[in-house]
């Protein structure tokens, strides 16, 4: 699996109205699939807190800085890179998504967390992405 193109892998999964819920309110459950569809081929997963801040400098020679949290999502590590339900996941794609001006200045902070989500309330949920995802992970792997 030294070759799993990761993103293609995600894209390519029919997660159907799942995939843009998972941009919105249910990151950690889909992170938390794909953690599990990937432990269970070997491979070592890491989930991660993405926090997204808008940085204005200001005041005279810029001597001020404000700082606004823009918003904070789950996202899984895998060999160096980030990823969430879209597929790759930086500050440039990030940016990009969120159709941000070049001249505002933004940080993409990421911060080591666990697998976790709201069990009770999402557990069908997760079921139906893990399945979908492991599928899609079984065609990649017989591509190979």
């Amino acid at each position: 699996m030294k070759t799993m193109d990761f993103h293609s892998l995600i894209k390519n999964a029919a997660l159907g109205s799942s995939r843009k819920d998972a941009q919105i309110d249910t990151c950690t459950v889909f992170s938390a699939a794909l953690y599990d569809v990937l432990r269970g081929a070997g491979l070592r997963p890491e989930v991660y807190d993405a926090t997204l801040h808008q940085v204005t400098t200001y005041g005279k020679g810029e001597s001020r800085t404000n700082i606004q949290t823009l918003f904070v999502h789950s996202v899984l590590k895998i060999r160096g890179k980030y990823y969430d339900s879209l597929g790759l996941f930086n500050e440039e794609i990030v940016r990009g998504r969120m159709k941000l001006h070049k001249n505002i200045q933004s940080r993409l902070d990421f911060k080591k967390s666990v697998r976790d989500y709201d069990e009770k309330d999402y557990s069908e949920l997760h079921a139906f992405l893990r399945k979908a995802l492991q599928k899609r992970l079984s065609i990649e792997l017989a591509a190979k």
